[in-house]
């Protein structure tokens, strides 16, 4: 009787074992699992802190001088997405709260267009 399939194949038997050796391998690693006792920092909450840091600067400040102030006032990590949300939501319409005075530098308030 001849053998064909996957018993024929003479590769089978070291895949096995590599398999079963990377198995044992992460079998014996200890895995970051997400923590749901930790809660990022809610949007109201960055928004807040970009409010403050604009506003006490007293300058135009580059946005990732605001995020970096922002988790200095919140003392934990921030969502760059979110500070870039905000600085994009608030820098628009008739009363704008920040505005973009360059590529990537804004101040509080109305200010020079540029």
């Amino acid at each position: 009787m001849e053998l064909n399939g996957a018993l024929s194949n003479p590769r089978l038997a070291l895949e096995i074992q590599r398999n079963a050796e990377l198995r044992e391998t992460l079998m014996g690693k200890t895995f970051a699992r997400h923590d749901p006792r930790v809660v990022k920092a809610r949007a109201g909450r960055v928004y807040r802190a970009v409010e403050t840091v604009i506003a006490d600067a007293g300058e135009p400040l580059r946005v990732k001088e605001i995020h970096r102030r922002c988790e200095v006032i919140l003392d934990e990590s921030v969502s760059w997405s979110t500070v870039k949300q905000f600085l994009f939501e608030h820098s628009r319409g008739a009363s704008p709260q920040v505005t973009r005075v360059g590529y990537g530098l804004y101040v509080s308030g109305r200010g020079p267009r540029g």
